[in-house]
Parts: structure tokens; C-alpha cells; sequence
């Protein structure tokens, strides 16, 4: 399993990266959120996209939206978790709406994130879906 993060937190890319080395046959490849994260992301083709809705200098929600869609468009397949301390009911719905499979905060859910790996990593599949059945 790869997973990929689009976070600009060397902080947060450590705690994940803790996470993810922690699950047998996973990678862990880390993007800054900067212009050339996704030629990057298409060469990697990850299974997993963790990607913070501030992005790189604390940019907000618009340019997070477009990544999503980008990352749905041209990767299709990736799962994509948005993990932020940037939560409204308007971010969750628009990051869900736009192709995010999970909205997860921060503070209070950054836990959840061990367990959704786990489920994709059991999965078995290369690229198989880890949607929750009340996101899609």
C-alpha cells in the first residue's frame, strides 16, 4: 500500500509517518502541497491520499476542492482522507462533495486515520475502495 500526504506540517508528516510504517508492506511518500505535487502523485500512483485543507501557506478550501477533483480526474482510484484542523459542516460537505472519501479532524479524529488503514490494508486489492457507505 502507498500512501501519500499532501500537508505542509513536517509535525503532522511524522505522525503519519509513525502510523504508516507501523502496517506491514506499506510506503509512505510525502508531497509539500507546492505546484508540483501532482506529476509527482501520477508517478507514484498511490493506493491512499491524506491531504490537509490549508494546504501550503495556509491557502484554504477553494485550492483544496480543485486538488481533489484533480486527484479524482486523473488518478481515479487513490482513497482520499482530508485530515484538518480546518472544520465546518461547509468544508466536510464540499471536500465529499468534491471526491473525498473521509473528512476527518485533527484533533479530535486523527485516531481514525490507524483504522482506516487498516481497513484498506485488508482490503487485499491494489487499489480497492475503502468508502464508507454513508460518503458516497
Amino acid at each position: 500500500m502507498k500512501v501519500a500526504v499532501i500537508d505542509p506540517s513536517a509535525l503532522l508528516r511524522g505522525r503519519i509517518l509513525r502510523l504508516v510504517s507501523a502496517l506491514p508492506r506499506a510506503d509512505f511518500v510525502v508531497a509539500s502541497g507546492r505546484e508540483s505535487w501532482l506529476p509527482n502523485l501520477i508517478r507514484l500512483d498511490p493506493d491512499l491520499v491524506i491531504i490537509e485543507v490549508r494546504g501550503a501557506g495556509g491557502e484554504g478550501l477553494r485550492p483544496t476542492l480543485a486538488r481533489i477533483r484533480k486527484l479524482r480526474r486523473r488518478l481515479g482510484r487513490p482513497s482520499i482522507v482530508v485530515l484538518t484542523n480546518a472544520v465546518s459542516g461547509q468544508h466536510r460537505q464540499c471536500c465529499l462533495e468534491a471526491g473525498a472519501d473521509f473528512f476527518l479532524d485533527k484533533s479530535l479524529e486523527f485516531e481514525r486515520l490507524l483504522a482506516i488503514l487498516r481497513r484498506w490494508r485488508r482490503r487485499g486489492t491494489r487499489h480497492g475502495p475503502v468508502r464508507p457507505a454513508a460518503h458516497r
